[in-house]
């Protein structure tokens, strides 16, 4: 390579330099003067490169001198003399890009800011002298021929796109001889077309821009087929949205449906066509768990309404000028002031004014948790505040317990341990949960459950560290269950016997400390809030020392959790709190506990409703679905139509039956002196406590006695009122034991003999022990016909058509105020017979 005479001295004196630096670095008992005398002589170039360009009087580019500069240091640091490591010289080098890119991207701010100080320089009023000024105003005042120019920059007309491309993609025609082809075909509409700019699209193919759309119609009709050319207005780009977990066996047309069903309301059958036809699903491919994620493309008004709150618009857009009630629907109030929170309304159904509004786009549960002091009048106690409260799950910590099973809660789901004796369990008094039991590091004083709501799942761990045992080995269990569920939704409820800080206790034991250190190592959070009620209250003191805990991905679905003073007769105050989470679709939710008034029905609007939707298009798409789609489609559309015509029968909410006037007056009456000694031990007034606390004991004895009289009453009526009634009817089931509580499904062991964690593990377990595998290799020939027929049953006639005539006479047989199937509609073969 050929230098220049300066490049030669520069690099001649670029090595002396160094040579003397390693030298005074070696010699020099200081390790770091060799790196100073490096950066002077550094900074000495660099000061002489500035004055030697700066006195050429140029303006000099800066990246070109970091660039120059770079080359230098480069030679600096692979000269062998100077002895640079090699990591040494990947970190300078490395340091170098970053303040280059740091320097690259300073000069282009400064070109975006020049070129904006000039734009406001074009536009800044001239400037004129004060003589100027005068001597230009005429009699009236004002400064005639102003040469001001005008601060406003006017916006260039809105042009429109045409792109021109060959009809046959096998076209062999340059770009230039298609542009002069097509020019030459529009000659004849040049004083009635304007045509601002053409150039080349990226395939072969124009992009013509015109003024407005009559240019394009123009364009259009300029017969451009007859040279071999077509006209075509650019599509806009869809947006594009990943729907996740979609099942195998789900067509494109089932997908569209369910997509614009669960999202978007509509007036009329034909708009969802239109709709459906707008949606394309473009790409599929396979995730981790064996179902496929698809790529959907969406036009953008419907883009907007699948991801907002309300429908067909945005909150930018939104014409509502009052803000909804969250609960209620209504714009004359705030949420935080609406009176109807136990009882929300979807505010979409109340907009669009439909019958059925009073379900919640949200899983809204109440749970609560208490120490039941293994007391038969407590657990009386609660069952009336589930009732009275709503509450939906009670965790229970030592319940009641008569013959190793858990009394007291009627008509609920009772959850407890496979144990002997339990120390804890779990009320479910909301039938539409489902519950499965969990029996891993199951044990009398521990208990995991998993429950499933409208789609939201969670699990609850009810824990009771007995305070006559050490805490450790219930920590160690509890631990071991957080480890197996570490990615799910995990809520501890437990009675640790232990103070801490944390959750508001006066001083940190021993015992809690253990607990804080549960909770740190597996990252739980504390749920617990200040109260003025603690948790625990009895003649010896209060304290906290019942805590709820939860898991990161929960802690933000746990609201309102506070201590009630709602149990007078337990040493434990009842805490409850809010479970609640987003529904993942928006669905309005069939209760199980409704069923259909079919008297009341009118069969001219339900008749009609039905036309409306089971038309002949909708009859063609169930003709394509498989069985137990087509059932399932068929039975929402019914259920839907019967929701709109026919009335409901719900069930009220009815207290124990042994309840009374006298027991409510009695609670009262104990729940007051109970309050007055909570005041005085607040307030420290000692002369008063020891009174309040003879007070309350002998109300609270009495309130006990009288609960246990006035069940044993009730009790003895009942027994003689069905004895008389029906010999062989409860009585005589529950005292033979023939009656049947409500089963849960709990684990199960596995083939490698562990136990199943999730509902999902457990049945897949049954399916794979219980039923045989589908090998084709071992299967005989009488089990491929049978495997043709299932597979093609629509090629085979496997059961005759059922004919209206039969359905007539099937109906007209069948009892009267027969009891109501799945579909919860009552037989009233009479009415159908005359109708």
């Amino acid at each position: 390579m050929i230098l220049d005479e300066d490049e030669q001295n520069r690099q001649v004196s670029l090595l002396s330099r160094s040579r003397e630096d390693s030298l005074s670095s070696c010699t020099d008992d200081n390790p770091h003067r060799g790196k100073v005398k490096r950066r002077r002589v550094r900074s000495r170039e660099m000061e002489n490169d500035n004055g030697n360009e700066n006195s050429n009087g140029q303006d000099v580019d800066p990246l070109n001198c970091v660039r120059k500069e770079r080359e230098n240091l480069e030679r600096f640091l692979f000269n062998d003399i100077n002895k640079i490591s090699k990591p040494a010289i990947k970190n300078i080098l490395s340091m170098w890009m970053n303040l280059e890119n740091k320097v690259q991207e300073l000069v282009i701010e400064n070109s975006k800011l020049k070129t904006q100080l000039n734009c406001n320089e074009l536009y800044l009023p001239e400037q004129r002298s004060y003589a100027q000024v005068l001597g230009s105003v005429s009699s009236s005042g004002v400064v005639p021929g102003s040469p001001v120019k005008s601060a406003t920059k006017k916006e260039k007309p809105k042009s429109e796109i045409l792109i021109i491309k060959p009809v046959e993609k096998e076209d062999k025609r340059t770009v230039d001889e298609l542009k002069s082809g097509t020019l030459k075909k529009l000659e004849h509409l040049r004083n009635k077309l304007k045509i601002n700019n053409v150039r080349q699209t990226r395939q072969k193919g124009l992009l013509m821009e015109v003024n407005s759309k009559e240019d394009i119609n123009l364009i259009k009709n300029a017969n451009l087929g007859d040279i071999g050319l077509k006209a075509e207005e650019p599509r806009r780009l869809k947006p594009s949205l990943i729907i996740y977990d979609v099942e195998k066996d789900l067509t494109v047309e089932e997908l569209k449906l369910d997509l614009v069903e669960k999202n978007i309301i509509f007036k009329d059958e034909n708009s969802k066509l239109d709709v459906m036809g707008k949606i394309d699903f473009v790409h599929k491919f396979p995730n981790k768990t064996g179902r496929l994620n698809w790529i959907v493309n969406l036009p953008g008004t419907i883009y907007k309404e699948l991801i907002s709150k309300g429908y067909g618009h945005i909150a930018k857009n939104c014409s509502s000028l009052d803000p909804l009630c969250e609960y209620c629907g209504k714009n004359d109030h705030c949420s935080n002031d609406c009176a109807n929170k136990e009882k929300p309304t979807c505010i979409n159904c109340f907009r669009s004014k439909r019958k059925e509004t009073t379900h919640s786009n949200r899983v809204d549960l109440k749970v609560g948790q208490i120490n039941g002091q293994r007391s038969a009048a407590v657990a009386a106690e609660l069952d009336e505040i589930i009732r009275n409260e709503k509450i939906d799950i009670l965790c229970v910590q030592e319940p009641y317990v008569y013959k190793e099973k858990v009394k007291g809660y009627s008509d609920q789901v009772i959850l407890q341990p496979q144990t002997n004796y339990p120390w804890v369990a779990i009320i479910v008094a909301n039938k539409e949960i489902e519950a499965f039991q969990i029996l891993y590091e199951q044990s009398e004083h521990i208990m995991t459950i998993e429950f499933n709501y409208r789609n939201s799942k969670f699990y609850i761990i009810n824990a009771y560290c007995q305070y006559s045992h050490p805490i450790y080995p219930f920590i160690q269990s509890i631990e071991k269950i957080i480890r197996k569920l570490i990615t799910k939704k995990i809520i501890i409820t437990a009675d640790v016997n232990a103070n801490s800080v944390l959750w508001y206790s006066d001083t940190t034991n021993e015992r809690g400390r253990l607990v804080e250190e549960l909770i740190v190592s597996n990252c739980l959070y504390i749920a617990n809030q200040y109260c003025d009620t603690r948790t625990f209250s009895n003649q010896m003191g209060t304290s906290n020392i019942d805590v709820t805990l939860a898991s990161n991905n929960v802690i933000a679905n746990i609201i309102r959790w506070k201590v009630e003073n709602l149990c007078t007769l337990s040493d434990h105050n009842l805490i409850t709190f809010r479970y609640s989470d987003v529904l993942p679709s928006h669905i309005s939710p069939i209760t199980r506990s409704s069923y259909y008034k079919i008297r009341n029905t009118k069969l001219d609007k339900f008749l009609d409703k039905f036309n409306e939707i089971f038309n002949q298009e909708y009859l063609k798409y169930l003709e394509l679905l498989k069985p137990d789609r087509l059932i399932n489609k068929v039975s929402s559309k019914l259920h839907g139509i019967c929701g709109m015509t026919i009335p409901k029968i719900r069930k009220s909410v009815r207290s124990v039956p042994w309840w009374n006037n006298e027991l409510s007056k009695t609670r009262e009456e104990t729940f007051k002196v109970k309050k007055e000694l909570a005041r005085a031990r607040r307030l420290k007034i000692t002369a008063d406590i020891e009174n309040l606390i003879i007070k309350y004991r002998i109300a609270r004895n009495k309130l006990t006695a009288q609960i246990r009289k006035a069940k044993k009453n009730s009790w003895r009526n009942y027994v003689t009122e069905k004895g008389n009634t029906e010999p062989w009817g409860v009585i005589y089931k529950i005292i033979k034991d023939k009656s049947r509580s409500a089963q849960v499904m709990t684990s199960i062991f596995s083939e490698n003999q562990e136990l199943t964690l999730t509902l999902e593990e457990t049945v897949q377990t049954l399916l794979i022990t219980m039923v045989p595998v589908d090998d084709c290799r071992t299967e005989e020939e009488v089990h491929r016909a049978v495997k043709e027929e299932n597979s093609n049953y629509r090629n085979y006639n496997l059961e005759p058509e059922i004919s209206i005539d039969e359905i007539e006479h099937a109906v007209v047989k069948s009892k009267d105020k027969k009891a109501p199937g799945i579909d919860r509609i009552r037989v009233l073969s009479e009415e159908m017979e005359n109708s």
